[in-house]
Parts: C-alpha cells; sequence; structure tokens
C-alpha cells in the first residue's frame, strides 16, 4: 500500500470516528457495546473505502454502504427506529455532501495551481494527488461533523416521528440524486465538454470541468439539505412554542375563572358566617357540616391554600397541589409574592406553572417511590424576586432537563425581564433558581444566589 493510500485510509476512520461519536452523542441509548460499535463501523468503512480506490466495486455502489451504515445504526441503538433512521440519514448526507465538495473544491485548486506552475504542462491529478486530497476531504467532513455535533442533537432529541420519517425519506433521496450525478458526472455522461472535437480543450479542461461541476452541484445539495433540517426544525419548534403559548393562555384563563369563583364566595362570607353562626347556635352539626363542605366546593379552596399576593399563583399552586397528592408526592411551598414585583402575572404563571409541571412530570417519571417531593419558594431580596425550586429526579446532568419545550419557555420570559435561570442537579435532586429584577431594580447579572446583591 502507498504512503497516499495509507493517508487517505487513515483521514477516512478519522471520518468514521467522527460518524460514530456524533451518533452516540445523539442516541446514546446502545444496544451494543459502544466500542464494537464503533469497531464495526470502522472496518465496513474501511473495506468499503479500499474497495473504492482499488476499483473493485463502482462508485455508485457506495449507496449500498450507507443502507448498512443505516441498518446497522437501527440494530446498535435502543431509541425509536425513526429517530434511529433519521440520525443515520443525517451523519451520512453531511459526511456525503462535505467530502464530495471538499474533494472537488481542492482537487480544482490544484488543478488550476499546477496549470499556472507548469504553464498547462500538468494535465490531471495522479492516483498519489488523488488520494491524498481525498485523505483532505475526509478531514474535512470529519471538522464538520463534529461543528455541527450540538446542533445536530438538538434537532434530533425534540422532534415527531411524522417529522423524523419525512425529514429521512427527503435526505436519502437528496443523497441518491446526488451520488447518481457524481456517478454520472466522473463518467462522462452527465457532462461532456468535448462533444464535437476528440481535442476539444484537452484531457486537463475537461476534469477541471468535471470538478467544478461536482463542486457546484454538491453546494447546492449542501444547501438544500441544511434548509431541510434547520428550516424544519424552526418552523417543528415555532409550531411546539405556539401551542404551548396558547395552552398557557387557556390555562390562565381556566385560573381566572376559579378565582372568580374564590372571589364570589368571600364577597358572600358575611351572609355565610351569619348562616353557620346560626347552625352552630342551634347545634345543628350535620347541617353545619355540609355547608361548610359546599363552601368549599364552590370556592375551590381547602385548609392548606396559599396566600402568596398573586391570585393566579393561588390558584396555581392549589391546583399543583392537589396533583402531587394524588401522586403521592410531599408537596412544600412557601411563596410570596411582593406588591412592588413588575412581573405581570401571566408570565409569572408561564414560570411557576413550567417549574411545578416539570418537578411533578419528574417525579412521576420516577414511578411510586417514597420520599419524593416538590419544593417550590418565592421571596423578595432586596429589589428582585427570587424563584427557588426543586424536586427529586434520577438524572445524572443538567443537559437533560435544558431540552424541552418548558424550558425554552422559562429561558425567554427570564432572558426578557433580564433575569437570570441557573440549574443544577446533585444527590438526586434538581434545583432551579430564577432572579428576576423589579423595573427599577438591581444589576441581576452580579446577583448571587445566598441573597447578596451587589448593586
Amino acid at each position: 500500500m502507498s504512503a497516499a493510500a495509507a493517508m487517505n485510509h487513515l483521514c477516512y476512520c478519522f471520518c468514521i470516528l467522527a460518524v460514530c461519536r456524533v451518533c452516540s452523542k445523539c442516541l446514546k441509548k446502545y444496544a451494543v457495546n459502544r466500542i464494537v460499535f464503533t469497531a464495526v463501523s470502522l472496518c465496513g468503512g474501511l473495506c468499503l473505502n479500499g474497495f473504492m480506490g482499488w476499483g473493485i466495486i463502482p462508485y455508485i455502489s457506495i449507496l449500498f454502504g450507507d443502507v448498512l451504515f443505516v441498518c446497522w445504526v437501527a440494530a446498535a441503538f435502543r431509541e425509536t427506529t425513526a429517530k434511529k433512521v433519521l440520525t443515520a440519514a443525517v451523519l451520512i448526507t453531511v459526511k456525503t455532501l462535505v467530502c464530495n465538495f471538499a474533494d472537488s473544491f481542492f482537487t480544482v485548486l490544484y488543478l488550476a495551481a499546477g496549470h499556472v506552475i507548469t504553464n498547462g504542462k500538468m494535465i490531471s491529478t495522479t492516483f498519489t494527488e488523488g488520494g491524498i486530497l481525498g485523505g483532505i476531504a475526509f478531514l474535512t467532513g470529519a471538522a464538520v461533523l463534529l461543528g455541527l455535533q450540538k446542533s445536530l442533537c438538538e434537532i434530533l432529541e425534540q422532534e415527531t416521528q411524522v417529522w423524523y420519517s419525512l425529514l429521512s425519506k427527503l435526505l436519502f433521496l437528496l443523497v441518491v440524486i446526488v451520488e447518481v450525478v457524481n456517478w454520472g458526472i466522473s463518467n462522462g455522461i452527465v457532462t461532456v465538454s468535448n462533444y464535437h472535437s476528440g481535442n476539444y480543450l484537452g484531457i486537463y479542461y475537461d476534469q477541471i470541468f468535471s470538478y467544478t461541476a461536482v463542486c457546484l452541484l454538491t453546494a447546492l445539495a449542501m444547501c438544500i439539505a441544511a434548509g431541510l433540517v434547520f428550516g424544519m426544525h424552526r418552523i417543528s419548534k415555532e409550531q411546539h412554542k405556539t401551542g404551548q403559548y396558547h395552552a398557557q393562555i387557556r390555562y390562565y384563563q381556566m385560573l381566572n375563572e376559579q378565582f372568580s369563583q374564590m372571589e364570589r364566595l368571600r364577597h358572600d362570607m358575611k351572609n355565610h358566617v351569619f348562616s353557620l353562626y346560626g347552625l352552630w347556635k342551634g347545634k345543628e352539626w350535620d347541617k353545619m357540616g355540609r355547608y361548610l363542605a359546599a363552601m368549599a366546593e364552590s370556592g375551590s379552596i381547602d385548609t392548606s391554600d396559599d396566600v402568596t399576593g398573586s391570585r393566579s399563583v393561588d390558584a396555581l399552586l392549589y391546583q399543583k397541589r392537589k396533583q402531587a397528592e394524588r401522586s403521592g408526592i410531599r408537596f412544600i411551598s412557601d411563596v410570596s409574592i411582593p406588591k412592588e414585583c413588575t412581573v405581570n402575572e401571566f408570565d409569572l404563571c408561564v414560570l411557576f406553572g413550567n417549574i411545578l409541571d416539570n418537578a411533578l412530570n419528574e417525579c412521576n417519571r420516577m414511578g411510586a417511590l417514597p420520599d419524593r417531593f416538590v419544593r417550590i419558594a418565592a421571596y423578595r431580596i432586596k429589589k428582585c424576586l427570587l424563584i427557588a425550586a426543586g424536586n427529586s429526579t434520577d438524572r445524572k446532568s443538567e443537559k437533560e432537563i435544558k431540552k424541552g419545550i418548558g424550558y425554552l419557555n422559562m429561558e425567554e420570559t427570564v432572558r426578557r425581564y433580564n433575569g437570570t435561570l441557573q440549574i443544577r442537579v446533585e444527590d438526586g435532586r434538581f434545583e432551579i433558581d430564577i432572579l428576576l429584577p423589579f423595573s427599577d431594580g438591581c444589576n441581576v447579572r452580579q446577583t448571587d444566589y445566598d441573597g447578596n446583591v451587589s448593586e
């Protein structure tokens, strides 16, 4: 094996390792050992690359290798089939398009430079030069994959099965078209610059013309692929946010209706007191008990009512407390919204609602374990409102929490008030702290969470 071929294979190994790393980050749940997954992927990729380099299999047969990779990813991980197929499709698309583009681009540059240096004597690339340029293309593909790792993992995390399936088909179709057209160009089927004359412009110009065509075609395909992946993700994300926003509006309206019932009860409290006093004086204990029960049901109140300073937050805490009780989760709240707080009630409900929804969902996800708890507190720290909450969890990292739409809504709300949001996971507890300044408040960015504010 020549040095150029060895370099080409080594660079291809780096590209396959990058593919395996991104695949592992996006899917996580292995069905086989991680080392086995990487080793099998490397062996299969090297065999395919070697056969291509030696001319044992046709260029277009690389599509068969892509199909095998999809099947291997589907067998090696425990995620949903649609997500596994889309992950493989995205990785194949990025690797194929970037490597094809880089190979054609660097080859065109090399031929153009060689033409200038040799005064037109260099007419084509040799096997050695082609191997080196291919190796550089593989390194470029590896670098792009690693650079896009975070974005791809975020995109592949939150979508629906329909979205996974549709995007997979579109990406596979795009790869097939690019590979077939590239094969046609490389074999003189799609583009023939010397159509009218056997010596028209010479071999060198035929080659540079073909590589330029591949470069332009692949660049167009990369733009289409980026538009499909990132554009559809943006649309999906906006749809999620819009749906969540309207759901929160409906929930906020429900809370106001519930509080209106409580207000009507309080308005009639004087008459209720007289009625209860009459029942007590007549020692009609049964009637008195039924009367009290009717009052509690009418006003949606019980002995554990929260009085926070915000009517909507009171109603929200009541609902979440009842949910926790039904699930056997200990619920602890100590919330006091100061009069000086300039955060409107809708945004308060977005924050409290998402915090408590996430906390209750996390506790329920753990199953019927003892000592599950949800704790939330809010109070004034100088010219800021601090919301501090915690709940039981069996997660090990904050990264798993930051991917939900609820977290994104909280981030957006906090950012709008120039506040800060911090989360942490430790010792089986998830903790979240939100600090929001009043309109005439302090510089929140210099506030710590021990209650010390530097103004």
